[in-house]
């Protein structure tokens, strides 16, 4: 005796409804403020990497500022400062070195009482690029000629210093000057 038995399923979807509107409403609203949450670090690290870029570009103009006081007063005027300092940019342009260097270079030689000419300075640079310490050689051959102005002489040390950066300006001088040198 077998008996059908029937059952109707009858199913209120508008509750089950209600709560799958409200999970993604939630989820909606998790994902915006994630977005504007992820924004917000973005300008964050945005804004701390415009400031670093912003603190170098003063420094470099600190620096460039320094550098022109320091023209103006070795060259007598802010005229005269300000020549030097727009030819010196000119001139790092054909050269290995940048207008810092130069710069210093020209403040060392004309304080010393040297006229750092350009044929003087592409000489130095010319002969700086022989060597793989080549900022050490233009300091080197800087002071060379610094010293030989102010004390009237060199001596062997102030060449050994050249040397042992690679440039060989004893043997430059004796084919130069078919010198000999002991």
């Amino acid at each position: 005796m077998a008996k059908d038995i029937k059952v109707a399923l009858e199913l209120d979807t508008g509750q089950f409804n209600r709560g799958i509107n409200q999970s993604k409403q939630q989820v909606s609203g998790f994902e915006k403020s994630s977005t504007k949450s992820l924004g917000n670090i973005q300008n964050a690290f945005l804004a701390l990497g415009g400031a670093a870029i912003l603190q170098n570009i003063i420094s470099i103009g600190q620096t460039f500022q320094d550098l022109q006081v320091s023209l103006d007063f070795v060259t007598g005027s802010a005229e005269a400062g300000r020549a030097a300092f727009d030819n010196l940019t000119k001139l790092a342009t054909q050269t290995q070195f940048g207008v810092e260097e130069l710069v210093q270079t020209f403040i060392r030689l004309k304080s010393a009482g040297v006229e750092p000419t350009n044929d003087l300075l592409i000489t130095f640079a010319d002969t700086a690029s022989l060597a793989k310490d080549q900022l050490g050689v233009l300091t080197s051959l800087t002071e060379l000629f610094a010293r030989a102005a102010s004390k009237g002489k060199l001596e062997l040390e102030d060449f050994n210093k050249i040397e042992e950066r690679g440039v060989s300006i004893l043997g430059l001088l004796r084919k130069e000057f078919k010198l000999s040198i002991k």
